[in-house]
């Protein structure tokens, strides 16, 4: 059964309390990919997210992919890691990236930053930070949004 997922577009990832909040979702039964581009410096990706390799021992895995992010790299991450983009979520510096999303078939977008709640065809929720994420996702009639009803 394909599961639900957070794609966070990096460096939105960045911060002293990143890996934890990576981990914790990932303990809470989240898949969560970390998506780069061929300009991502993967040392200084690791190193700020508290681990040493692509795939953390927590769970979590960063995905190198082509800048920009484009809806057809979601659709290849969803296929070969078996995820439904239909409950999942990109996490992102700005909202810019909704029309991606929404092209990929993703339920929302979480934008790090200030700015209004909307729904532009896909669902935009604004976070202060990873670690505020959680609190920003809505879920589907009720219950955790990544568990399928």
């Amino acid at each position: 059964m394909s599961a639900a997922a957070l794609f966070v577009w990096w460096p939105v990832a960045a911060g002293a309390r990143a890996h934890a909040t990576l981990a914790a979702l990932v303990a809470r039964g989240v898949a969560v990919l970390v998506l780069t581009d061929a300009t991502t410096d993967h040392a200084a990706l690791t190193s700020s997210l508290g681990t040493e390799s692509a795939e953390s021992a927590d769970g979590w895995r960063a995905l190198p992919l082509s800048a920009p992010l484009r809806a057809r790299d979601l659709l290849l991450a969803a296929r070969t890691h078996d995820l439904d983009l239909a409950q999942s979520w990109l996490i992102t510096a700005s909202d810019a990236l909704a029309a991606v999303a929404l092209q990929a078939g993703l339920y929302g977008v979480v934008a790090i930053g200030t700015g209004a709640d909307r729904d532009d065809g896909v669902l935009i929720r604004y976070a202060r930070d990873l670690s505020d994420v959680p609190r920003v996702l809505a879920p589907r009639g009720g219950g955790c949004w990544h568990t399928p009803g």
